[in-house]
């Protein structure tokens, strides 16, 4: 289990199950198959699975909690098509985060938290809506494994 693990699976599990992402992008860190990041957006929607804070609380039996999220990035040259379109992903993050929720034995659990209101971004050379969908990821282990 480690940071990278969870991140990429989450990012080859919404490629594959979240109904209308053409594709979830991550560090590609890890053996869980996940496609990298690519250095531009040509079409979407589309997510990547990124890090946020994480705590960990130490001893024998140590705990971390890794917040994260994906983020969905929708075409937005036509506004309304593109809030239409990016709507419905909260639902389908929380659907989906109702599954295997220990993330294909990356985690303990990994959970749907919520999402943040979808904000305009043209940093990758054409407009883009993007909604934040924040998920937790807790790993639990003996504080003498030392696996990354």
């Amino acid at each position: 289990m480690a940071l990278q693990s969870i991140l990429d699976y989450v990012a080859v599990r919404c490629a594959a199950s979240i109904t209308g992402l053409k594709a979830c992008y991550s560090t590609a860190a890890s053996d869980e198959g996940a496609v990298g990041i690519p250095r531009s957006i040509d079409d979407g929607p589309v997510g990547f699975c990124l890090p946020g804070d994480g705590t960990a609380d130490p001893g024998n039996w140590e705990q971390e909690l890794h917040e994260f999220e994906v983020e969905v990035w929708v075409p937005a040259a036509d506004m309304a098509y593109a809030y239409r379109t990016i709507i419905p992903f909260a639902g389908l993050f929380k659907a989906e985060f109702r599954t295997d929720i220990d993330n294909n034995e990356t985690a303990v659990r990994v959970l749907y938290r919520g999402y943040r209101k979808p904000f305009y971004d043209d940093t990758a050379g054409k407009p883009f809506l993007v909604m934040p969908i924040q998920l937790e990821a807790l790993e639990i282990r003996a504080s003498d494994d030392y696996q990354t």
